[in-house]
């Protein structure tokens, strides 16, 4: 899909070649990619990532991040935390109080304080995809 914005000519692209080309989410990808679900990401449906930055991760040390991508059940909790089975913008995100992940998982929605989800703040709204958007966020949901 092509956009034409002050005359420039925007090649759309799936999420992960997104996640990717937007170079701060190395981690991210790294992640969804030991997960398994990168194909998922690639190819239909429409989904809705909320895509913690390298910032996020650098939070947590190498080794506590090495420790989640060798424990492959924890690993897909997380992941798919920050997952949802349909696209939901920002405007809609702000006018709902809670939203369930693909794996059930309840988040809560709050803009008391800019936009944020879980208590982390979504920093990038609506980059839009081929077969979703992107929200970026500057935590990762249930890595604790």
């Amino acid at each position: 899909m092509l956009f034409r914005i002050n005359k420039m000519v925007i090649l759309m692209q799936n999420i992960i070649k997104t996640i990717i080309e937007m170079g701060n989410f190395k981690t991210f990808i790294r992640v969804i990619q030991k997960a398994g679900l990168n194909n998922n990401l690639s190819d239909g449906g429409q989904y809705t990532v909320f895509a913690p930055n390298d910032a996020a991760f650098s939070k947590y040390s190498s080794e506590k991040i090495e420790n989640l991508l060798n424990d492959k059940d924890r690993l897909l909790t997380v992941v798919k935390t920050h997952i949802l089975a349909k696209k939901v913008p920002s405007t809609s995100l702000m006018n709902i109080k809670k939203i369930k992940t693909i794996n059930g998982k309840e988040l809560t929605i709050s803009t008391k304080k800019g936009l944020q989800i879980n208590d982390i703040n979504v920093i990038k709204t609506d980059i839009e995809c081929t077969n979703g958007i992107i929200h970026g966020i500057d935590n990762v949901f249930s890595f604790k």
